[in-house]
């Protein structure tokens, strides 16, 4: 408790520990008082002894005080526990609407680099005075095409993307796609052609 004292609902906490210990003492003492006068009783079912009676009194004085400290100190210390509650729910609440705005402006600068790299792409792929095909190399599909290419070949790019890269072309093809490799004769009837 020391090194919160400083807080208000604390302070008020340790004030009732403090004064229930100093009712604890007294009551010891009293115990103490009590079991030397009773502890060798002369003559057993006499009646009682008024000094008995008086500590039993005072036993029961002190129990009657310290059950207001005990609940005080109870109350306090919900009640501070609530309010710590509250402060790191709170905590946890604004931690959580941080990391949430850190996350969607991390995305959306991911996302303007992407489209600002995809733009570039674009500009480039139609920009190029070269035909381009973009295939698939898993499923030999084409992707993509620039004007040139759509000129070269005559179909515009909604006739080319989606059909196989291999029937593009009526002769052989010039730049086969990876393990796909034409052979040398193959090769030398185009360069005639």
């Amino acid at each position: 408790f020391r090194c919160c004292s400083s807080l208000p609902r604390m302070r008020q906490a340790i004030d009732y520990w403090e004064l229930a210990d100093d009712l604890v003492l007294q009551l010891r003492e009293v115990g103490r008082d009590l079991h030397r006068t009773i502890g060798d009783p002369a003559a057993p079912g006499q009646l009682p002894d008024p000094t008995v009676e008086a500590l039993l009194a005072q036993v029961e004085a002190l129990n009657d005080a310290v059950h207001p400290l005990a609940a005080g100190f109870t109350e306090t210390i919900g009640d501070a526990a609530r309010r710590v509650s509250l402060l790191l729910m709170l905590l946890t609440a604004t931690m959580i609407v941080l990391l949430v705005s850190l996350g969607t402006h991390l995305t959306l600068r991911i996302l303007r680099s992407v489209r600002t790299s995809e733009a570039q792409y674009r500009m480039l792929m139609h920009s190029a005075s070269d035909g381009l095909i973009v295939v698939d190399r898993s499923s030999g599909l084409v992707l993509e095409v620039n004007r040139c290419a759509e000129r070269l070949i005559g179909h515009g790019a909604d006739d080319l993307v989606g059909r196989p890269y291999r029937d593009l072309f009526s002769g052989p093809v010039v730049h086969p796609l990876p393990g796909h490799e034409q052979t040398g004769a193959q090769v030398t009837a185009m360069h005639r052609a």
